[in-house]
C-alpha cells in the first residue's frame, strides 16, 4: 500500500481551498432577481427583475478552464443553457494573475456553445479601477475570461547557452482583436492561434543576461553561457503599434544550469551536469550517474505541470527521490521510518513539475524538497535523519520504455 504524508500547511490549505471551492455556489432566485458570487469573488451574476418567470436555482460552478486563450478558472453557470426573458450581466475579474498580463486593451469574456466553440461576446463594459469587464447575455453555459493575444511561450526556463523561440500570437481576426469594443451582442468563433501581423509589432526589448535576435513577430531569446548561482533571470517585452493605450507583453525566462543539483543539510551543492543526465517519459523519472559511481534519480507518477507529494518506499519507484553513494553503501530515500517496528513511510515534502515538450524545448524542470529524508544502510536499516532540496532541468534523450 502506497504511504501519504500530509502536505506542508499551506499546500493543505490550498488543496483544501479548491476542494471548497468545488463545491459552487447555489442561490434561489425569482422574478424579482438578485445577485451571486462566485466563492472566490472573481465571476458575479446580476440577474434583474422580469428576467426569470418564476423561482429557479442559479448556481455559479468552478470547472477547468478549456478556453484555449483563457485565464484562471472557468465558470459553468446553471441552469445550463437557461434563457432569460432579460439580458443578465456577468461581471468577471482581469486581474493579473494565472499568466495575464491585466492590460485592459486585451480583455475579452467568451462561452463554450453547445457545439464546444468558443464565442467572445462584444458590447462589454470595463472599469480599470476595478480591474473588472461586464457583458449581458440571456442564457447561461460555461463562461470564461480571455485574453486576445499573448507572447509565448509564458515565463519559459532555459538552460545556459540554450536559445528559447518567442512568438506573438493572436487568437482573434484583426477586425476583432479588441473584443469589447464590438458591437453588444456580437458573437466570434475564435481557438486556434496565429501568428501576430508582423506590421503591428513596435520592437522588442530584453533585460537581464543573454541577447535576442527579433524579426517581425518572432523572437529567439539565446541565455548567457554561464550564470553566476543556481539561477538568473532575464525578461523579453515587445511593445506593439496600434493600441489605445501604450502595451507592452513580456515573457520572464529563468536561466537555470542544465542538469540535476542539490544538496543535503544546507551543505555544498551536488551538481550532475548535462552530459550525464537523461530524461525519461516511460515511467517518468530524471537520473544521473557520475564518474565516482554516484547516482542519483527523481521519479513521479504524474505528467502535470503541479506540486505532488512523496509516496514511496525504499523499493518504489512512484513519486521517490534516491541518491546512492558508490557502491551503494550509504542511500538516501524520500522515505522515513515510523514507530517500534520501523515502518517505511514518505517523507514530508513535494516536488514542483514543469514540463516543456515542444521541438524548441523538450525538457522537463522541477523544483523538490525532503524534509525528513531517511539516510539507509546497504541492508536498509535507517542510519539518520536529513532535509534535502534540489532543482532540475534536464533534457529528454532517450526513452528507456521501462
Amino acid at each position: 500500500m502506497k504511504q501519504f504524508h500530509a502536505a506542508p500547511l499551506y499546500f493543505t490549505l490550498l488543496l483544501l481551498l479548491l476542494g471548497h471551492f468545488a463545491h459552487g455556489q447555489q442561490k434561489k432566485m425569482g422574478p424579482e432577481g438578485g445577485s451571486l458570487s462566485s466563492e472566490d469573488g472573481r465571476l458575479q451574476i446580476i440577474i434583474p427583475a422580469g428576467a426569470l418567470k418564476e423561482s429557479q436555482e442559479i448556481g455559479i460552478q468552478p470547472i477547468s478552464n478549456a478556453n484555449p486563450a483563457g485565464n484562471g478558472l472557468a465558470y459553468r453557470l446553471s441552469p445550463h443553457g437557461k434563457k432569460f426573458a432579460k439580458p443578465v450581466t456577468i461581471r468577471i475579474s482581469y486581474q493579473r494573475n494565472d499568466g495575464s498580463t491585466g492590460h485592459p486593451d486585451l480583455q475579452g469574456i467568451a462561452y463554450q456553445s453547445e457545439d464546444g466553440v468558443w464565442m467572445s461576446v462584444g458590447g462589454g463594459r470595463m472599469d480599470t479601477l476595478k480591474k473588472t469587464i461586464s457583458i449581458e447575455t440571456t442564457h447561461f453555459s460555461d463562461w470564461s475570461q480571455f485574453e486576445s493575444m499573448r507572447l509565448e511561450p509564458a515565463n519559459p526556463i532555459v538552460g545556459v547557452g540554450e536559445t528559447a523561440q518567442l512568438k506573438l500570437i493572436q487568437y482573434l481576426r484583426p477586425e476583432d482583436l479588441l473584443p469589447l469594443t464590438a458591437k453588444a451582442g456580437k458573437e466570434t468563433p475564435f481557438g486556434i492561434p496565429y501568428l501576430m501581423d508582423p506590421q503591428a509589432v513596435k520592437g522588442w526589448q530584453l533585460s537581464g543576461p543573454g541577447g535576442i535576435t527579433q524579426s517581425g513577430n518572432r523572437c529567439a531569446y539565446k541565455a548567457p553561457a554561464t550564470i553566476k548561482g543556481r539561477k538568473a533571470t532575464a525578461s523579453v517585452s515587445v511593445e506593439l503599434k496600434a493600441s489605445v493605450r501604450k502595451l507592452l507583453l513580456i515573457t520572464n525566462i529563468t536561466v537555470v544550469n542544465e542538469g540535476i543539483s542539490f544538496r543535503i543539510d544546507q551543505g555544498d551543492w551536488l551538481h550532475f551536469g548535462k552530459e550525464i543526465c537523461d530524461y525519461n517519459d516511460d515511467p517518468e523519472y530524471v537520473f544521473a550517474t557520475d564518474k565516482a559511481g554516484r547516482n542519483v534519480s527523481i521519479s513521479w507518477e504524474l505528467k502535470q505541470n503541479n506540486f505532488q507529494f512523496w509516496n514511496t518506499t525504499v523499493e518504489g519507484t512512484t513519486t521517490n527521490f534516491a541518491y546512492h553513494l558508490p557502491g551503494h553503501s550509504i542511500n538516501y530515500y524520500s522515505v522515513n521510518t515510523n514507530g517500534p517496528q520501523e515502518n517505511e513511510v514518505a517523507s514530508p515534502g513535494f516536488i514542483s513539475l514543469a514540463f516543456f515538450n515542444n521541438p524548441e524545448n523538450n525538457y522537463v524542470s522541477g523544483e523538490f524538497k525532503v524534509l525528513r529524508a531517511g539516510m539507509f544502510d546497504v541492508n536498509h536499516k535507517k542510519i539518520s535523519d536529513h532535509v534535502i532540496e534540489g532543482f532540475f532541468f534536464v533534457k529528454k534523450k532517450l526513452n528507456l520504455g521501462l
